[in-house]
């Protein structure tokens, strides 16, 4: 099995699979088409695009997030946009988790010397990384166990 399907990431309170709940209201989902997006009815049609699979990418703390309907990787391009990734071995496919309060964050470790977080806005669309900052409630998410 390939290194990367073989590590998984998580913690004794959240396991691996997970939905990213953000603080702006909405769980952060990848689409079959490469769209990352926020929304927020845990019942609707696509609230499967809602689990995510966190694998560890290295370096203590550094995360892929990966969703598991689609096999689609979180990741971000130059200009700071969210979109799915079918290479995992995609540099722009690590983030590095760290917690701020009670919240969870992820930091593009591509682009960590422009402090570009993921973020969702109140609206569910994502927050380009340019317009992002430590302390903001669209990079803050709560990190919700998959039974």
């Amino acid at each position: 099995m390939d290194e990367i399907d073989d590590i998984h990431y998580g913690n004794p309170h959240y396991g691996y699979r997970m939905r990213l709940f953000s603080r702006t209201g909405h769980h952060l989902t990848i689409l079959p088409n490469e769209k990352v997006l926020g929304i927020n009815d845990d019942s609707g049609d696509l609230a499967e695009y809602e689990i995510l699979e966190f694998t560890s990418a290295g370096d203590v703390g550094e995360v892929r997030i990966r969703g598991v309907y689609t096999n689609l990787y979180l990741s971000m391009d130059e200009e700071g946009n969210l979109y799915g990734e079918e290479n995992p071995r995609d540099e722009a496919t690590i983030f590095k988790e760290s917690t701020l309060g009670q919240y969870n964050t992820y930091l593009s470790k591509k682009y960590a010397d422009k402090n570009w977080y993921v973020g969702i806005k109140k609206n569910g669309k994502p927050k380009p990384a340019h317009r992002t900052a430590l302390g903001q409630n669209a990079i803050k998410f709560l990190p919700i166990r998959i039974e």
